[in-house]
């Protein structure tokens, strides 16, 4: 592996509740202004992240269950949110105010794992947890499309910039991309929202499809629209040509030691970042296909000999290309620095460290002292972390679908 040259300095540790309330989703509005995240406390929060310290200005209350994924639209007007609670939900940002609320099903097959907004904003795909694909109108409120193929959880779905694709990932271990209609803006408008369903506006015909070796967590565009990295369970993340069909593999990062559960390309396409049930963010850089760095911030206090809890859900780089947000089973989000960096023997952040800078729920409210938080990463440097049964626990989703389903 070539030298980093990349350094990341933690600038700022942000909790949502309490560890174990995993925080299965960040994403910056199109400004970089705000990061919003989606966690196991059933609450989507936004943080001004446009200066130190960091505040909490928003605290949306209103799914019943898990948020699994949190999207803004491109005007940055509104903010979606998808729970395990069955709905997705529209956001006001200014007024902080629901506007919408959409639902998908009923118990756990209504389960919505991922959102994703096209690139006029026109549009929300989700995913499913009864292997379905759905496209919604956003300004009618009426679903479009229902996308059937998979044969397994849909883990994650993304538009492509050109609104050619909109490809999905699944615990069947498959990618893949369905065909976006031509003029489908005119053809929603002839037919009058819901009816397109009706019609086969969104047919659901498929461009392509690949079938790998394991479970795929995680899927996402570059800004171009030429590029799908996929992340999976096997702890690798592929990158896909989809610049013509059928696509090709053009790179295999490895590095994780487990899963990936999340990717991220950053706006100026140099960047990849994946994050994993190692407890690390590793970011890429796209050309070489090389590792530049690796991020520690988030940590494990299960203790020996359980399994680990601080996994890396979520990652997303800010449109500036300033920060780069991870979300963590360990209730946090920490955000990392680009533009400035310290030592590489400093990748590892000290808690204390973050919480003088930015660890807080929200306006007004303190850090914990840096005593106890050295004391607990000095014991978590003593403790071995080791993976059982690698296959009962190939997933902690899956874990939570089956566990789910036996009740």
């Amino acid at each position: 592996m070539q030298e980093m040259d990349v350094k990341f300095r933690l600038a700022a540790k942000l909790k949502c509740g309490v560890r174990g309330d995993i925080v299965r989703s960040v994403a910056f509005n199109p400004s970089g202004k705000y990061l919003a995240s989606g966690s196991g406390d059933n609450i989507v929060r936004v943080w001004d992240v446009s200066s130190m310290p960091m505040q909490q200005v928003a605290k949306l209350e209103g799914h019943t269950k898990a948020v699994a994924s949190v999207a803004f639209d491109p005007s940055g007007k509104y903010l979606a949110s998808g729970s395990h609670d069955n709905t997705i939900r529209l956001w006001d940002v200014v007024t902080q105010q629901q506007v919408a609320e959409l639902k998908c099903g009923t118990g756990y097959p209504g389960w919505v794992m991922s959102i994703a907004f096209d690139p006029s904003g026109k549009y929300l795909a989700l995913g499913c947890a009864d292997k379905t694909v759905r496209v919604w109108d956003v300004a009618s409120q009426k679903q479009l499309a229902e996308l059937k193929g998979h044969t397994g959880t849909v883990t994650s779905v993304a538009f492509d910039s050109s609104m050619k694709y909109l490809a999905s990932g699944s615990l069947d271990k498959s990618v893949v991309l369905w065909e976006v209609p031509e003029r489908l803006d005119q053809r929603v408008s002839e037919l009058g929202g819901g009816r397109a369903l009706f019609h086969g506006v969104f047919s659901g015909e498929v461009a392509d499809s690949k079938v790998l070796t394991s479970e795929v967590e995680s899927v996402a565009f570059d800004p171009s629209g030429k590029y799908l990295a996929s992340g999976c369970a096997d702890n690798i993340v592929r990158v896909w040509d989809v610049s013509s069909i059928p696509m090709q593999q053009v790179a295999e990062l490895k590095g994780h030691t487990d899963m990936v559960l999340s990717v991220a390309f950053d706006s100026r396409r140099k960047y990849l970042a994946s994050g994993s049930y190692d407890n690390t963010v590793r970011v890429w850089d796209v050309a070489s296909q090389q590792q530049v760095a690796e991020l520690k911030g988030h940590t494990d206090d299960t203790g020996p000999g359980r399994y680990s809890n601080a996994a890396v859900f979520s990652v997303a780089f800010d449109p500036s290309g300033k920060y780069l947000a991870s979300g963590s089973e360990d209730g946090t989000v920490s955000v990392w620095d680009m533009t400035t960096a310290p030592p590489l023997g400093e990748l590892q952040a000290d808690e204390a460290e973050a919480d003088a800078i930015g660890n807080s729920q929200g306006p007004g409210q303190a850090g914990q002292g840096g005593r106890r938080s050295r004391k607990k990463n000095n014991r978590n440097k003593k403790r071995v972390k080791t993976l059982k049964n690698k296959k009962k626990y190939r997933s902690s989703r899956a874990r939570r679908f089956h566990s789910k389903n036996k009740k």
